[in-house]
């Protein structure tokens, strides 16, 4: 058992040094370094959302890949399980619907939803994009 509690106490430390690294990057506007530390988080933890949704912005706002953005925004939506009250789906399905040309790389009718949210557009300031989502943690 101690050998599982240092493992998780390593890979809990590892995943905060990649948040800081993600958070220096932003803040300095160094998007590359901030989608390669996400990159490093998501081989670390693969089902966090935070990071996918991150870089679905970084890959929509900042390198213009579209492809890219719609591929990471359905992720959190699948790995969120489809719920519209977890705030990162929510964001993900509204960012999906507002992706120039999602609507014809989305053949699986992933982040189709009704404009509920009132027409709001992301956030422009990409340190701001996980305000409200739920995590004490945050980019």
């Amino acid at each position: 058992m101690v050998g599982r509690e240092d493992q998780a106490a390593r890979h809990s430390a590892l995943v905060a040094a990649f948040r800081t690294q993600i958070l220096r990057a932003l803040g300095e506007g160094r998007w590359r370094f901030a989608d390669c530390f996400c990159d490093k988080l998501l081989a670390e933890d693969p089902r966090n959302l935070e990071a996918w949704l991150l870089k679905g912005y970084l890959a929509w706002r900042q390198f213009q890949d579209t492809q890219g953005a719609v591929t990471c925004f359905r992720r959190v939506v699948i790995l969120g399980g489809f719920e519209s009250s977890n705030a990162y789906v929510a964001r993900a399905r509204s960012s999906l619907a507002q992706t120039p040309g999602a609507a014809e790389l989305n053949s699986s009718g992933i982040g189709q939803t009704s404009t509920a949210c009132g027409g709001c557009r992301p956030k422009t300031k990409i340190l701001e994009i996980t305000r409200g989502c739920g995590s004490n943690q945050r980019f």
